[in-house]
């Protein structure tokens, strides 16, 4: 079985007929999926749960009025969705050979008890012990590793207790959002648990998970649970499930009624997609920003040995500012890389990638454990205070997410030791920055969302959960005609008051990272229905997107034509109409660029676009002003000489036309596309043939391919048409000199 085979349990069938009320028709199909997938507890659920159903029909066909039959049939529907996602959750514990089904096994192996109360118990006496130990009373280090080690093992196997359960008891909600916050347990255990409900949230809709990731979010005061709770919350939110439960939407609204966690959402909707580019940004760091920065190095590796790069002593002799130009060259790329990574590219990915085979990675758990170097794999490695500064500093400084961390002390470990003594206790002395608070959330949940993607990319037995980073429909919930990864246009966004308030920067996102060479992204984009944004902000960002998208051109003209109808003074809206009419209708545009141009008068580049339209449609008149500005500001610009001199001539003044020309073609150039004037030019002030031919072959143009049959079909080839007619020359003689 696949978990793609929700069709063999009626996936979308049983969720249709609970969202319409159907209820007989759920409990048919669910007894039939427990008969192709028998289990005995569920099934004797599910038979319990057909009688209570016909009790209550039997008694209600009775006329009998009870005040709680809504009540009594609600509970039965929302006790149908949960056998149901519990039918579903054993059959996902079935893939990868039953992978999950043997960490279920692991977890029980000790038998430890999952009530809540116990839980907690054992999770505050490690705070206790922990604490005690780490005092070094009496200098027993074995003794704190013993309590660690034992806690990491204990919380390994909640987790895959966790990450391998159904939908959780009503009486378990408030003793996990206690646990969650209280500062009596330790934030690690809180962040474990935390991802281990957003992965059985991923897979399948739990009122309640949803309901404990949204009060962490607002509550807790811890950064690194609060980050980790607003993913799992985003990621496990299902599709359309207040017709289930009607208390989901007020869950969603109690955390995105708040405007900084709106923000932080659309930030993380960014994150997402740019993780989904990580192979792209991996390839920018290693050949791009690694090279320069390992040139610089002030180390070199020469016979499987790191060497210190000896100093050439004449530079200080000679006052060559070599270091510092090195020191420049080097703080140019850590810029360069730093802006990446704060604009949420996963620059580390392809690179660590590559040692994700320690054994440390076999154990789905540790994929998602916050880094520590108290960590029994990583003490085996980290053998010298100075290997174990080292590893210290690197993961101190919150570039790469906690996966990579322990990939990186697993991997450094190894090389240690080609590492002179020296440099080693050099690198381990570097001082170290602090996280920037501003930055604090979104640096923790970047890294969280990367140690995710790894997860789901790397890990090999995933196939029990479904990724949120797909381009295309994973979950059995969700619309065929959206993409996994954009969790933004889910309805409970859309249709939020304050959704036009992020849409625009969601769109202009999109936008500006749209890679249209990509076919399986851009095939998944191009099939998302996008909704509309009834707003400038919101037109203008749906105008841009579409124009992204290629062959949406025309959808994307009604969009800037709103725009300017919410904002009619907008010479942005009216360069970006301007620009979807192209070809279409070039006098409208050329009206909207004079328009636009009136508005911004300063504008070089406005200015510029508003001469090529203008001399494309003939409009010489008024744009031989613009062109003459321009060509005062950009005096090395050879397209705005030659449009000037095109545009002079076309508009009679063929002596200033030829003294333009003339200094543009004093030097053999390259032909373009004006070259053709400067012929016409020519002929029309010498009046002669011979020398027009003298001066084409003078400045070697090759007149064929300069110009075709199809300039006279253009507004330019007419002007100039009617200006060889007013000096007497005939279609024909035309002919012979520029086609014969």
């Amino acid at each position: 079985m696949t978990k793609c085979d929700f069709e063999l349990l009626n996936a979308s069938n049983i969720l249709d007929y609970l969202k319409q009320g159907n209820l007989k028709n759920a409990v048919r199909l669910l007894e039939l999926t427990t008969e192709k997938f028998p289990n005995k507890c569920l099934a004797e659920e599910i038979n319990t749960l057909r009688e209570d159903l016909n009790r209550i029909v039997t008694y209600w066909r009775q006329d009998a009025k009870d005040p709680l039959l809504q009540q009594f049939l609600d509970e039965i529907k929302r006790h149908i969705f949960d056998l149901y996602m519990d039918s579903v959750t054993l059959y996902l514990n079935e893939a990868d050979s039953g992978f999950l089904n043997e960490m279920k096994k692991k977890a029980n192996k000790k038998g430890d008890s999952w009530e809540w109360e116990e839980v907690r118990r054992k999770l505050e006496n490690y705070v206790s012990e922990e604490a005690l130990a780490s005092l070094g009373i009496d200098d027993d280090t074995d003794r704190y590793y013993r309590i660690y080690d034992d806690h990491m093992e204990y919380l390994q196997r909640l987790f895959y207790h966790l990450a391998t359960m159904g939908q959780l008891k009503n009486r378990e909600v408030e003793s996990i959002k206690q646990l969650l916050l209280t500062p009596t347990v330790d934030s690690v255990d809180q962040q474990v648990i935390v991802t281990a409900l957003t992965l059985t949230g991923l897979r399948t809709f739990d009122i309640r998970k949803f309901d404990i990731l949204a009060h962490t979010v607002l509550y807790s005061e811890d950064v690194r649970v609060k980050e980790r709770a607003l993913v799992g919350f985003v990621f496990s939110m299902g599709t359309d499930m207040q017709l289930i439960f009607p208390e989901y939407q007020t869950i969603f609204d109690s955390v995105m009624d708040h405007e900084e966690l709106r923000d932080e959402v659309l930030e993380m909707q960014m994150q997402v997609i740019y993780s989904m580019n990580a192979k792209a940004d991996s390839r920018t760091l290693r050949e791009e920003i690694m090279p320069e920065m390992m040139k610089n190095m002030p180390f070199k590796y020469k016979n499987g040995k790191i060497e210190e790069k000896e100093e050439d002593p004449m530079d200080d002799i000679l006052g060559n500012d070599k270091t510092e130009k090195i020191e420049e060259k080097m703080h140019i790329m850590i810029d360069r890389m730093n802006d990446m990574r704060n604009k949420g590219a996963d620059l580390f990915f392809s690179d660590f990638a590559q040692v994700k085979d320690y054994p440390f990675f076999s154990e789905m758990c540790n994929w998602f454990l916050p880094f520590s170097i108290n960590h029994k794999e990583v003490r085996k490695v980290a053998t010298t205070p100075e290997i174990k500064n080292i590893i210290e500093l690197f993961t101190r400084e919150s570039m790469t997410c906690d996966s990579d961390n322990y990939s990186y002390a697993f991997a450094f470990a190894q090389v240690a030791n080609k590492i002179p003594t020296h440099i080693l206790e050099a690198l381990s002395t570097v001082p170290t920055t602090s996280l920037d608070e501003d930055l604090a959330a979104s640096i923790v949940r970047r890294n969280y969302i990367q140690s995710l993607y790894r997860f789901f990319n790397l890990f090999k037995w995933t196939n029990g959960y479904f990724t949120p980073f797909s381009y295309n429909k994973e979950r059995y919930d969700t619309p065929k005609e959206k993409s996994e990864c954009v969790f933004m246009l889910n309805p409970l966004f859309v249709k939020a008051p304050w959704f036009g308030d992020l849409y625009p920067s969601f769109l202009l996102f999109f936008s500006k990272y749209f890679n249209k060479d990509d076919k399986e992204w851009f095939d998944a984009i191009t099939r998302v229905t996008w909704p509309m944004a009834h707003s400038f902000e919101g037109e203008m960002a749906m105008g841009v997107f579409l124009l992204k998208l290629n062959h949406q051109v025309k959808q994307a003209e009604e969009c800037f034509r709103l725009a300017l109808k919410h904002r009619p003074n907008s010479a942005v809206a009216m360069k970006k109409l301007a620009y979807t009419l192209n070809g279409v209708n070039d006098e409208e545009a050329f009206q909207l660029l004079m328009n636009a141009q009136g508005l911004q008068p300063d504008n070089e580049a406005l200015c510029f676009d508003v001469a090529k339209k203008g001399f494309e449609t003939g409009h010489f008149e008024e744009v031989i002003p613009l062109l003459y500005e321009l060509y005062y500001k950009r005096q090395d610009d050879r397209e705005v000489k030659e449009m000037l001199a095109s545009s002079l001539l076309l508009n009679g003044q063929i002596d200033k036309s030829e003294e333009i020309f003339d200094k543009v073609y004093d030097e053999r150039v390259e032909m373009s596309e004006y070259t053709a004037f400067y012929v016409a030019a020519t002929w029309l002030k010498t009046d002669s043939v011979r020398q027009t031919h003298e001066m084409i072959n003078e400045k070697d143009i090759d007149i064929e391919s300069v110009l075709t049959a199809s300039i006279w079909e253009r507004p330019q080839g007419k002007y100039l048409r009617k200006l060889f007619d007013s000096h007497g020359i005939s279609v024909e003689e035309t002919y012979l000199l520029f086609h014969y």
